[in-house]
């Protein structure tokens, strides 16, 4: 694969991308603004992909030397231009929306730059921002809409908070299995300071939270039986995290994420037949 694309992590932006689509018809929307909206939130996912990269390289030469960074394929100058292109476009194509899109467009790219380079590093915090970046695509779809009024707002809010917990819980199963590695090259992570058992216990309180707040989409009458019937699996995934390790548990947040993804586009799709 072309080392362009390798390092943009496609799949995570294209994630983002169904996401702000969601976000959008749960939220009314209805017209091209969402394609726009869709194609930069992958453009500003992907660039933000390039940063971390571009921050890693010196740790990736010895962990990940086939990344395309470390291995010649693309220079730290080429990637430089390459990642802040693609955050230029990808937030330049929200001025074609409105100011909301935009301001959180413009906060987000920004907030993807500082982890990259600081916040990756600060444990808790780092993890939280990346569960922000995870949740809010939900919100920047909703605010294709225009309004910034938080009833109207509801389902792409309420469906963000599940997505930013469950990100959470598969952040800190995260730095709990690669607690050996991480303290062995000096990493300042929830594991490495607070204990990997701790670290485990946390991200089992946020998979909780996430099977729990998977169910407010369908009381509040956001989303039906077609969404709540493929989502009750999801629930099961998170709640059966809690009896693995770190390892199987971060993998299973994952798989629960994707088939929440999964019920809300199924909800919403047998709505048009």
């Amino acid at each position: 694969m072309n080392p362009y694309i390798t390092i943009m992590r496609p799949v995570n932006g294209s994630m983002a991308a169904v996401a702000v689509v969601l976000g959008a018809l749960i939220a009314g929307v209805q017209d091209g603004a969402i394609v726009i909206a869709a194609i930069s939130a992958f453009l500003i996912s992907s660039a933000g992909m390039v940063a971390n990269d571009i921050f890693d390289y010196r740790i990736d030469k010895v962990n990940k030397p086939k990344r395309p960074i470390p291995s010649g394929l693309i220079s730290l100058r080429g990637a430089s231009l390459y990642s802040g292109a693609l955050f230029g476009l990808g937030v330049g194509l929200t001025a074609l929306l409105n100011i909301y899109v935009f301001g959180l467009a413009l906060f987000n790219a920004l907030l993807e730059m500082f982890y990259a380079n600081k916040l990756k590093r600060t444990p808790a915090v780092g993890n939280i921002a990346v569960s922000w970046l995870v949740g809010s695509t939900y919100v920047f779809g909703g605010l294709l809409s225009g309004s910034h009024d938080i009833l109207h707002l509801a389902g792409p809010l309420l469906l963000g908070n599940v997505a930013f917990v469950a990100n959470m819980a598969r952040e800190l199963y995260k730095t709990a299995s690669d607690y050996k590695g991480d303290k062995r090259y000096g990493a300042i992570t929830v594991a490495v300071v607070f204990g990997k058992e701790r670290a485990k216990l946390a991200g089992d309180i946020f998979a909780v939270l996430a099977a729990a707040s998977s169910l407010a989409p369908y009381f509040a009458h956001i989303l039906g039986n077609v969404y709540i019937s493929i989502q009750l699996i999801s629930i099961a995934v998170y709640l059966s995290a809690l009896f693995k390790s770190a390892e199987k548990a971060e993998k299973l947040t994952k798989i629960g994420m994707f088939i929440g993804l999964v019920a809300i586009a199924a909800e919403l799709g047998s709505r048009l037949l």
